[in-house]
This record gives structure tokens, sequence and C-alpha cells, in this order.
């Protein structure tokens, strides 16, 4: 089955119905919670993507837009999961490599930013599979940022 990425809008937003596995609700936003914070991030450009599974929602991803004095315009994955029940079979890394390949065709961002819970160690490797390295002087209490840059190292000061 193919798997592709949906705008979330007016007319589809009560049909994706995903949660996480009961032991992340404490560190991964529901997506309810993910829609309420696209609403409130709307003047940074925020997206909301379903990921789809054939004609099975499996997924949600959060963009929006941010804009740093000293690197320019970023991107950030705001919000990212996967449904419990579709975890671990290659979805979410899928999932992430469509949608970056259509962040980088946009040629407009300068890099790529994500944050994620500590105590996920498990992430930082799945992130780091996909290209996106440590922003240690960006870390936020129990919060790890990773980004990818999009243009060359020396142009991208964040990194």
């Amino acid at each position: 089955m193919e798997l592709r990425l949906r705008k979330v809008t007016p007319d589809n937003w009560r049909e994706i119905k995903v949660e996480v596995r009961k032991e992340q609700k404490g560190s991964v936003a529901s997506y309810i919670t993910t829609l309420a914070r696209a609403y409130v991030y709307q003047d940074s450009s925020s997206i909301v993507y379903a990921v789809y599974l054939g004609d099975t929602p499996v997924g949600v991803l959060m963009q929006r837009d941010y804009y740093d004095p000293d690197s320019g315009l970023i991107c950030i994955l705001d919000q990212f999961f996967i449904e419990g029940s579709f975890q671990g079979m290659g979805y979410g890394r899928a999932a992430l490599e469509l949608w970056l390949t259509g962040i980088k065709r946009q040629n407009r961002y300068r890099a790529v930013e994500l944050c994620f819970v500590a105590q996920h160690s498990s992430l930082q490797v799945f992130y780091e599979k996909l290209g996106f390295r440590r922003k240690l002087e960006a870390d936020d209490g129990d919060e790890l940022v990773m980004a990818l840059p999009l243009v060359k190292e020396d142009e991208y000061e964040s990194v």
C-alpha cells in the first residue's frame, strides 16, 4: 500500500482517529492537541498532515515556520507520531522521508528543527538516520533539540 500525506482540513479532521501507545501519552501530544497547537501557530504558517496508508490514517505531522534572526527561515517539525498499532513497521521513517522531500523541494528553509523528550533516547537514533544532528546549545530542560541543515553547514550558523 502507498503511504501519503494529506493536509488536515475542516472536511477531513474528524475521520483521523489516531493515538500513540498508552505508555507514550505523557510525552507526545494527542491529535486534538496537535490541531489546537496548529491553530495557535496559524500566524507561523502551521500545517497539519495526516499520514495515510492507503485510505487508513496512521499518523499525524505538524509543521510551522520560525524565523531565526541569525539563521533565517526554519521549518519546525512541531509534532509527529504514528498510531500505536502501526509503530515499528517503518511508516514513521517513510512518512518523514516523504515530508522532508517536499520541504527540500520548496527550497525556502535554511533547516528543519525538532525537539523530543529526553527520556526517549531511541528517537535521537531514529532522527540521526534521517540526517538530523543534536543542537546541544538549544536543549531546553528535558527536551532535546535536533536540526537538519538544508544549506551548507557554514551558511547555517546555528548548528
